[in-house]
């Protein structure tokens, strides 16, 4: 796998538009990295990270095996026909599998490629801001190799995608382990070579650049708008 970093103009296209000038790419996802503050130590940054789910459901409601079970990424998923943007799929998914609405982003959008299912497909991860005041609380701690904390109230899990969600650190992410599918434990802060390689490329470049937050994002779409 391997990532790029784009301006989010560049991807502020149609769905078609983006499959077109994406040499061999079939499918497209949208993903968010999503920033938090301690409120005792504004000077540290998190990033929410949800653990999929090893079991799902399909797009016709019929059960299904998760890809990357027991694996820590921030929310998303893949784009629908019916997604203006892959960042109308990014604000969808992002509230469907956290009740967390996006409404700004930065500049910054990352582009991993990698073959899955015989395809080629691209994620798009957006350095996003929620509507929501996100508290921080849920911690990672390595005394119990798992997140501890209270549940904080704007986020609403769904249970067929994730199972626990948490606010990493760099260096909770730098630590964390490489996805093996052979290990059936997915015990540890467990992430995929390309979200952790990501996240890293966003630390680093959080210390050196102003978060600047100023991009709109489309707006969520009512239930059942299609349009």
């Amino acid at each position: 796998m391997s990532y790029t970093i784009l301006s989010i103009e560049e991807v502020d296209v149609s769905l078609s538009a983006l499959l077109a000038k994406s040499n061999n790419i079939e499918r497209v996802s949208g993903g968010a990295i999503i920033l938090s503050f301690r409120p005792d130590d504004p000077s540290s940054p998190h990033v929410l990270l949800c653990q999929r789910s090893p079991n799902g459901r399909d797009d016709d409601g019929e059960p299904k095996m998760n890809s990357f079970p027991g694996t820590w990424e921030g929310p998303g998923g893949g784009a629908l026909p019916e997604d203006r943007s892959i960042l109308g799929t990014t604000v969808r998914e992002t509230a469907e599998e956290t009740g967390l609405v996006l409404w700004a982003a930065s500049n910054r959008v990352y582009c991993v490629t990698f073959p899955y299912k015989d395809v080629l497909m691209a994620k798009y991860l957006v350095i996003a801001e929620t509507s929501e005041k996100t508290n921080c609380r849920r911690l990672w701690s390595d005394e119990h190799d798992g997140p501890r904390g209270p549940d904080e109230k704007p986020i609403r899990l769904r249970d067929d995608e994730h199972l626990d969600y948490v606010w990493a650190t760099e260096q909770q992410v730098r630590n964390s382990v490489i996805y093996d599918p052979s290990d059936t434990r997915k015990a540890g802060l467990t992430m995929m070579q390309s979200n952790k390689d990501v996240l890293l490329d966003f630390f680093s470049w959080l210390k050196k650049d102003d978060l600047c937050m100023e991009y709109p994002l489309p707006e969520l779409p009512l239930q059942g708008d299609g349009k």
